[in-house]
């Protein structure tokens, strides 16, 4: 069984590789994850701190703040 820690990564990975990083909000995590916001902020803290602990080699080169990259990388991959 999984721990909530690592059922939200891969929740917010997949959100992130959908949607981008800017459209996808700790609320929508939460939901898809099935958790509350505030475990989310408890666990990492911030969504960029959330965002920088998954694996995800399109965006490795990508800030959060520069989502228009992010989504071209996405697209191209």
């Amino acid at each position: 069984m999984q721990n909530k820690a690592e059922i939200i990564k891969e929740t917010a990975r997949r959100l992130f590789m959908e949607k981008g990083y800017a459209a996808t909000s700790v609320r929508a995590i939460a939901a898809a994850a099935g958790v509350s916001v505030n475990t989310i902020y408890n666990c990492f803290g911030s969504k960029e701190a959330l965002f920088h602990t998954l694996d995800i080699p399109e965006m490795q080169y990508a800030r959060p703040e520069d989502d228009k990259r992010r989504s071209t990388i996405i697209r191209e991959a």
